[in-house]
């Protein structure tokens, strides 16, 4: 056993005598060497979750919709456009869960223009979802011509979404 493996040991021991409620010492292992050189410990992930973010879920529905674009009649590729429409709902969903951030509220002014933008988000977002559903009901049944026009309707949605997020200085109708 190396000294670094029987100081761990003793440590462990010793906060078991003071809590017992501490993990049990774990046994050396089987392959242990028998000299008391240190062995080189696998590295420790120091990676923070990731926090989701409302232009996190914005870029999954971008990456999703680009791709989808190219394909959506396109018959032999079925499976990867479910599953590119599956990412969308995902994004989608994600999104409208997640507070929006403070520099689009910052924007609104007042209390009560915030609490409008964040139901105006709300909205279009859930609208955003029921038309993703009709996208994926038109690519299951294998309609091209109806997967095309709904994805047209979820492009519509897109847009008008985005166009009610920006400043009034950028959209002459302001926040709808």
């Amino acid at each position: 056993m190396t000294l670094l493996a029987t100081l761990s040991l003793a440590l462990l021991v010793s906060r078991t005598a003071i809590d017992p409620s501490a993990p049990a010492a774990p046994s050396a292992p089987a392959s242990a060497p028998a000299n008391d050189q240190p062995q080189a410990s696998a590295p420790q992930e120091t990676e923070r979750p990731r926090r989701a973010t409302v232009n996190g879920a914005m870029k999954v529905m971008d990456r999703a919709l680009e791709t989808l674009q190219g394909q959506i009649e396109d018959v032999s590729k079925h499976e990867e456009n479910l599953a590119l429409i599956n990412d969308l709902e995902r994004g989608c969903v994600m999104g409208k869960g997640l507070p929006l951030p403070e520099a689009m509220l910052e924007h609104a002014g007042t209390p009560e223009a915030k609490a409008e933008l964040k139901r105006v988000y709300y909205s279009d977002m859930l609208g955003l979802l029921k038309k993703l559903i009709l996208l994926e009901e038109a690519v299951l049944a294998k309609d091209s011509a109806a997967a095309k026009q709904r994805l047209l309707d979820v492009l519509a949605a897109r847009d008008e979404g985005h166009q009610h997020m920006e400043p009034a200085e950028q959209n002459p109708f302001g926040f709808k």
